[in-house]
Order: C-alpha cells, then structure tokens, then sequence
C-alpha cells in the first residue's frame, strides 16, 4: 500500500513491472484509485489460476453463509472452479 500511495502522489503515469501477481498486495481502494489515474501495473510471469478455494470461517469464530459465499464466488469468477475446502462442495 505505501508504494501504491506513493505513486498516486506522483504526476505522470508510471508503469509499475512485478515478477508475478503474487507479489501485489494492495487494498481494493487504492487499486480503484491506480486505475482511475491509469496507472498501469504489469506482470513478467501471469499466474495460471487453476481454480479457487473458499473457507467461509474466520479465524476468530465468525463467518459468512457458506452457501451464499459459495454461490456469488462461483457466479464472479465462472469459469474458474470455486470450491468450498471446509464442505467439499463446487460452485
């Protein structure tokens, strides 16, 4: 986040080159903002996402409706398989 902030401070639109996605981690509102000022980010080495796995259970006891998560994750990113790991069911 804090070299996200940066570059938002920055005039121009600079190019940010990662070596895969996983090294990006940053929250939904600053990749909004990145986009909105045509920041553009790139990868070396894309990742193949084979599928996604779901765990409707927070660490500290609360959690979603299962189902419901299952369901909206499955519609978002269909193709891809979503699946619930604490279930064992496909979206």
């Amino acid at each position: 986040d804090s070299l996200a902030q940066a570059l938002l401070r920055q005039s121009g639109t600079p190019l940010i080159i990662v070596q895969d996605g996983s090294k990006v981690f940053i929250t939904t509102t600053l990749w909004r903002q990145l986009r909105a000022r045509s920041i553009q980010l790139m990868v070396l080495n894309p990742i193949c996402l084979l599928g996604l796995t779901i765990n409707p259970t927070y660490p500290g006891g609360k959690g979603f409706d299962a189902e419901v998560l299952l369901q909206e994750m499955g519609k978002a990113l269909a193709p891809l398989p979503v699946i619930d790991i604490m279930r064992e069911a496909k979206y």
